[in-house]
């Protein structure tokens, strides 16, 4: 298994975060370009529909070290051995921190859909409203209360990679993402379980 192969999905979750923060400026539904500079706090959709997270959360203390996120309990349990890769590099995706497990193909991701400049991707309403077009398919869930939705470029869980975004305010997501996991079972589970303990560190229970 070369780097480039393990480093697919994670290149790919990076192109639907940054093309999602370039189409909050447009229409709901419409993605531009990821040179688009995205509009601060658009929601991009009025659906009533969608739930409401029930407490704002705060990750202004995990942007400069977005692998704190994930406490290192669950990596230990999940099998991961090596410290976590930030990725800072990406202005319009955000940052986040890239697990990869030694010996194995297996490797999962978790991010913070703010830009450097402070702008937010928009929230679950966002994720919502981009199925059809950015998305393949977007599948609302929750994750400990807070509205989350299971949605990626193409529908890949049966081969193991799934993407989860959770509503941590009304504007704002996090993500977790695995890669290489053999089933859908396995996949979207780890990266529910990831999430969840995201959620816990920024309520300060990690």
């Amino acid at each position: 298994m070369t780097k480039r192969s393990r480093l697919f999905h994670t290149a790919a979750v990076l192109t639907a975060l940054t093309l999602l923060a370039g189409c909050s400026e447009q229409t709901p539904g419409t993605p531009s370009s990821a040179s688009t500079t995205p509009a601060a706090n658009s929601a991009g959709t009025d659906d009533s529909s969608i739930p409401k997270v029930p407490r704002a959360l705060d990750p202004s203390a995990y942007l400069d070290k977005p692998c704190d996120l994930v406490p290192r309990q669950l990596l230990s349990q999940l099998g991961y051995t090596a410290p976590g890769t930030p990725n800072m590099t990406n202005s319009t995706a955000g940052p986040a921190c890239n697990w990869y497990m030694a010996g194995s193909s297996k490797n999962f991701g978790v991010g913070v859909q703010r830009t450097r400049s402070g702008q937010d991707n928009g929230g679950i309403a966002k994720i919502a409203s981009l199925k059809g077009s950015l998305f393949s398919y977007v599948d609302m869930t929750n994750v400990k209360g807070y509205p989350a939705a299971f949605a990626d470029t193409g529908d890949r869980r049966a081969s193991g990679s799934c993407t989860l975004w959770v509503g941590i305010t009304d504007k704002l997501t996090i993500s977790a993402s695995t890669n290489r996991y053999g089933t859908e079972q396995d996949s979207c589970g780890v990266a529910r379980q990831v999430a969840g303990a995201v959620l816990d560190t920024l309520q300060g229970g990690s």
